[in-house]
């Protein structure tokens, strides 16, 4: 089946086609204008052209996310996070929100917490030892961290994952 553009739309698109035909005929190197030409006509039949766009962003932001994970204690901050795929901190909570729709600090704070849930129920290493890993400088910031999502403490977590130990 064919997809077909709005009344409304028609001639506008048809303008776009004859213009970008006409400039691919007088202007062969042009191509960044041709592919924005193009964009719009595929636009005007309603045809998301972003989706490869969002695939490429989104194997960019889970190389960072994989190479953060792999190296979460001297992961500080979005900062760091963001140098790891050469961008700057705003950029990457942009791009985290643009791919995933909630904020790269959240997803951090999950990453941190599921790996130091991880520690708690298979290591004995202290809650200092364990923040450091992590990537959190002090044990009570990850006391407060967990507590507020998690709704309890690290050591109450402790003892619900290793009632025998």
């Amino acid at each position: 089946g064919h997809i077909r553009a709005a009344e409304k739309e028609r001639i506008d698109l048809q303008a776009l086609v004859r213009l970008a035909l006409r400039l691919a005929e007088d202007q062969p190197d042009a191509t960044a204008r041709q592919t924005r030409l193009l964009l719009a006509i595929l636009d005007g039949f309603g045809i998301d052209v972003r989706a490869p766009e969002i695939d490429r962003k989104a194997r960019r932001l889970a190389q960072a996310w994989d190479q953060a994970a792999a190296n979460l204690a001297a992961m500080r901050s979005l900062v760091d996070v963001a140098a790891l795929i050469g961008l700057r901190e705003s950029a990457l909570r942009t791009l985290h929100r643009e791919v995933h729709g909630t904020p790269a600090g959240a997803y951090l704070r999950e990453l941190r917490l599921s790996r130091a849930e991880g520690l708690l129920a298979t290591t004995g290493l202290t809650l200092t030892e364990i923040a450091r890993q992590v990537g959190y400088g002090h044990a009570e910031t990850l006391t407060a961290s967990f507590r507020q999502s998690r709704g309890m403490t690290p050591g109450d977590f402790r003892r619900h994952a290793r009632p025998f130990a």
